[in-house]
C-alpha cells in the first residue's frame, strides 16, 4: 500500500486536533479534558452510541442534499 495514501489523512486529523487544542487553550480550557468529554459524550455508554446511530442516517441524507 502506498504510504502517501495513509499519511495524508492521518496528518490531516493530527493537524485538526492540534489546531482545535490551540483554540481550546486560547479560551482557557484544558484541551485534553475537552477532548475526553467529547469522546465520553459520543461513545461513553450504550445509550450514546445508540442515539448517535439513530441520527446518523438522517445526518448523512441531509448532508448529501446540501451538496446538490
Amino acid at each position: 500500500m502506498n504510504i502517501k495514501k495513509i499519511l495524508k489523512p492521518v496528518l490531516s486529523i493530527v493537524l485538526a486536533l492540534v489546531l482545535g487544542a490551540a483554540v481550546i487553550a486560547m479560551v482557557g480550557e484544558n484541551p485534553l479534558s475537552v477532548y475526553r468529554s467529547m469522546l465520553l459524550g459520543a461513545f461513553g455508554s450504550k445509550m450514546s452510541i445508540q442515539k448517535d446511530s439513530c441520527w446518523k442516517p438522517a445526518r448523512i441524507i441531509w448532508s448529501l442534499q446540501m451538496k446538490n
